[in-house]
C-alpha cells in the first residue's frame, strides 16, 4: 500500500506541471 502512496506522492507533482505546461 505504502508503494501506491509514493507513487501519488511522485504523480501530484507531476500533474502539476503538466498542468501549467498545457498553460504556455
Amino acid at each position: 500500500m505504502s508503494g501506491e502512496l509514493s507513487k501519488i506522492k511522485i504523480w501530484e507533482p507531476l500533474m502539476w506541471l503538466l498542468e501549467s505546461w498545457l498553460l504556455i
